[in-house]
């Protein structure tokens, strides 16, 4: 027996049920605090509002960001529409969010995850939006090209190069 009259065993027992109520007290706060989810997205632009405010805002803003002038994002648009390569049925994106997302990957070389987070989307949005346009430039890039023009550029380009290098 210990000193206070109670045998030292019971002395464990009392330790081992407080660290048991402090574990299920620990486990059962965890719990709570996984259950309740916080958004994750939480901007206060949404991934449209946030393309509208780049084609409204400083020319500049846009061209820093994606790397076009307004003028060439809108014709890319238009010419994309225009051409009708492909039916735009996805219920929330936008062609102009869609072009965004992708001019955002290339002009700016950012990962998915800074993406999903500056258009308030998910990762799996990102990535099928950015694929779609991606898919649309290798089908209708060599249509967005005038033939002519860049036949002529070629043209003079092989005459520069005779004149430098002169001619054989």
């Amino acid at each position: 027996m210990s000193s206070s009259g109670t045998p030292p065993y019971q002395l464990e027992d009392d330790f081992s049920d407080d660290d048991d109520l402090l574990e299920l007290e620990t486990l059962a706060m965890l719990e709570r605090d996984w259950k309740q989810k916080m958004p994750q997205r939480t901007c206060r632009l949404s991934g449209q509002e946030y393309t509208t405010f780049l084609l409204n805002s400083n020319p500049h803003n846009i061209k820093d960001i994606l790397r076009v002038d307004k003028h060439t994002f809108r014709a890319l648009v238009v010419e994309l529409v225009r051409r009708n390569l492909f039916q735009w049925d996805h219920k929330n994106l936008s062609v102009e969010e869609s072009l965004a997302i992708f001019l955002y990957v290339c002009g700016q070389n950012a990962r998915a995850r800074v993406v999903a987070d500056r258009f308030q989307r998910s990762l799996d949005t990102i990535s099928r939006h950015f694929n779609i346009i991606l898919v649309l430039f290798a089908i209708s890039l060599p249509l967005l090209f005038d033939h002519q023009i860049f036949t002529k550029r070629r043209l003079k380009f092989s005459m520069m190069e005779d004149t430098i290098h002169g001619s054989k």
